[in-house]
């Protein structure tokens, strides 16, 4: 059984860059999506039911996004801590 504390600092560096890039891209998408979901012409039932989920994806979007903030914080903080403790 592996008890290894700590973490590869290269490695931490790559994934908090990741999830970086993940969350920006992912705003980037959800903004483009609702450009064209709010600038197109549509109407009826069918259009509003689809705009009143697009609203609840955006929240959750927007939840995923900030996930990927505090994760990629997590990573900073721990990476930072290694190298703090290791002398790295």
């Amino acid at each position: 059984m592996n008890n290894m504390v700590g973490g590869s600092l290269p490695e931490m560096d790559a994934l908090k860059t990741k999830l970086d890039a993940f969350k920006t891209e992912l705003g980037q998408l959800k903004s483009a999506s609702t450009k064209v979901v709010t600038s197109t012409t549509w109407k009826g039932k069918y259009a509003d039911d689809f705009r009143a989920a697009w609203e609840q994806c955006q929240k959750n979007i927007t939840n995923i996004e900030a996930d990927l903030n505090h994760a990629a914080t997590a990573v900073q903080k721990n990476r930072q801590a290694i190298a703090q403790a290791t002398g790295s």
